[in-house]
């Protein structure tokens, strides 16, 4: 197979991780690239080998690199929404133990859990412990 198949497949691999954040797709394409290198240099001339390549060395990035990427951009996620945590937001439907209500927080209508083993009733007030998404996780006054 030519290297520049591989190449072709390695950046729409990594163009794909853009679209999924699954940090997974970026590693196949790492792997691609690679095989698109040595392809390209002549140490990969047949299908096979150039599988085995593609394949070891998108298992070794996935292996090494991948829980250090999803701990440095979850970090950096977590760090970029903790401007809400400890305001106040007022039950707009009940929240139950287990199961998500709505809560309205600066005029907009929130889905909203919480860890606490008890109902909390509409009109209710509550304050938020953390932002999951587009959910934010409350909790009663003390």
């Amino acid at each position: 197979m030519d290297g520049y198949i591989w190449a072709i497949a390695g950046i729409l691999l990594v163009l794909l991780e853009l679209l999924t954040t699954s940090f997974f797709a970026v590693f196949l394409g790492v792997g691609a690239l690679i095989t698109a290198l040595l392809t390209y240099l002549g140490i990969t001339e047949s299908l096979s080998v150039q599988i085995i390549f593609f394949s070891v060395f998108s298992g070794l990035s996935v292996f090494l690199f991948r829980n250090m990427a999803r701990s440095l951009f979850a970090r950096a996620v977590k760090q970029q929404y903790s401007e809400y945590v400890g305001e106040s937001a007022v039950v707009e439907e009940s929240i139950e133990p287990g199961r998500e209500g709505k809560v309205l927080y600066r005029g907009t209508v929130w889905i909203a859990y919480s860890g606490e083993n008890k109902t909390i009733e509409k009109g209710s007030r509550v304050i938020i412990e953390e932002i999951n998404g587009i959910k934010l996780k409350v909790k009663t006054p003390q």
